[in-house]
């Protein structure tokens, strides 16, 4: 598989990574639930987030 975009593929694992180690340090944390968010809820949310982003832009560089 080529690299289109170098930059966009970096960033992009950054991003994944970034988001991974977010949300496994909110692991340690009380999650709760929508309703009665713990501590650990943003960061998890956020990891995630930034996970999905990274994920979509790692993609986007290897095929657009």
């Amino acid at each position: 598989m080529k690299i289109q975009s170098q930059k966009d593929f970096f960033s992009g694992l950054m991003f994944m990574g970034v988001g991974v180690a977010f949300a496994w340090g909110a692991s340690g944390y009380t999650i709760g639930n929508g309703a009665r968010m713990g501590p650990g809820y943003f960061p998890l949310v956020l990891g995630i987030l930034l996970a999905v982003l990274g994920s979509v832009i790692t993609f986007k560089s290897l095929v657009v």
